[in-house]
């Protein structure tokens, strides 16, 4: 299969796109899908809608500028609304992925009707979805629920942090896109879905911002080797990435996990280049004191992406009987973390005046 463009759209076919998360990374993908004007572009915008609507995003960006006040054309506050503007031919979800909360990432977009004879006004079988989230086998659930379409993958490579809609984009601007393979569809489809979106992206300014992935579960596994690591270590000890690798520790930590990572992805027949293990070292070194999303999300108290990142790592571990004690430990780590949290969120209620009953057997 060859990598070729397809003829750029006519205005007559943009695609309707709806982009449900906007995040740090959200919010920038919005505005390159604006900028390059290939497509009509709907964001469901879920926390500080009415400040956004009113006074839009202040976004700094080191290749697109300062823009005040900037807008996408529409914004929702909820899914039923986005049915004035479907049925949408892309939906990104660019969400957090956390499943062991009360919001699963599949839960978010209604079902398809088979067997009714009324359209559904926002997701058809003709509707790809794009999954711009962390994790592996995070497409599971959503070929579940949506067994005849096309899933893309995305690895967004974008550094990018929006805090209370103050938007600074200082890294990176680069989609990484494949598709999750669907055994029910063709891979000519499946292929073409991934190289419209491609096309629909990029523009003249920015040609090269969203290329094509023929291996997208080799780049979640490439992508799992910092955020198993750097981004769960750092979220647990609560130190960004400088102050973990001149601590006494050192690297050890962090190359034990990489290379656990290594060899799961072994057992599938994948080889990751030992090399991107000391390139994301040094290059963690080289960005002075940085926080990785895990960790500003719990300096937030937000619930974190422990199970797509490493909870679905370890079962795939386990099923391929690959040992993989410095992960496990780390993902145990988490999950206390994670419990936390959702303390702190409401989520979980701990009446700390009564003892609680022992793990221990009665016997131990």
């Amino acid at each position: 299969m060859t990598n070729t463009p397809i003829n750029p759209l006519h205005q007559s076919d943009k695609p309707k796109i709806l982009l449900i998360g906007l995040g740090g990374v959200g919010i920038i993908v919005a505005l390159a899908l604006e900028t390059a004007s290939k497509s009509n572009v709907t964001c469901l915008v879920r926390s500080n809608y009415h400040q956004i609507t009113q006074h839009g995003y202040q976004i700094n960006s080191i290749n697109r500028g300062i823009l005040h006040n900037w807008k996408p054309s529409n914004i929702i506050n909820n899914i039923n609304s986005a049915k004035d503007f479907g049925p949408f031919d892309y939906i990104i979800i660019s969400t957090k992925n956390i499943p062991d909360s009360n919001s699963k990432s599949h839960d978010l977009l209604p079902f398809i009707d088979t067997n009714s004879s009324q359209n559904n006004s926002i997701i058809n079988q003709n509707t790809t979805i794009i999954l711009m989230q962390n994790g592996i086998d995070i497409e599971k659930p959503f070929f579940k629920k949506f067994p005849n379409n096309t899933i893309l993958s995305v690895a967004a490579l974008i550094g990018s942090v929006n805090n209370n809609s103050v938007v600074n984009h200082n890294g990176a601007d680069r989609l990484i896109i494949g598709y999750f393979n669907n055994p029910n569809l063709s891979s000519d489809l499946q292929f073409q879905s991934a190289q419209r979106f491609i096309n629909t992206y990029n523009c003249e300014q920015f040609p090269d911002n969203a290329v094509y992935d023929p291996d997208t579960r080799k780049t979640r596994w490439e992508k799992l080797l910092y955020n198993a690591t750097f981004n769960v270590i750092c979220s647990i000890l609560n130190l960004d990435t400088t102050r973990c690798l001149i601590s006494p520790s050192n690297t050890k930590l962090f190359e034990d996990g990489m290379n656990e990572i290594c060899k799961i992805a072994k057992a599938e027949n994948i080889d990751l280049n030992p090399r991107f293990k000391y390139q994301m070292i040094y290059n963690r070194l080289n960005y002075n004191y940085y926080t990785p999303s895990m960790l500003v999300d719990s300096r937030n108290n937000n619930l974190i992406e422990i199970e797509v990142i490493l909870g679905n790592a370890i079962k795939i571990a386990n099923s391929l009987n690959v040992n993989v004690p410095t992960l496990s430990v780390l993902y145990e780590l988490g999950k206390m973390k994670q419990f936390r949290l959702k303390e702190l969120n409401g989520l979980v209620q701990i009446d700390d005046s009564k003892p609680q009953e022992s793990p221990l057997p009665p016997d131990f």
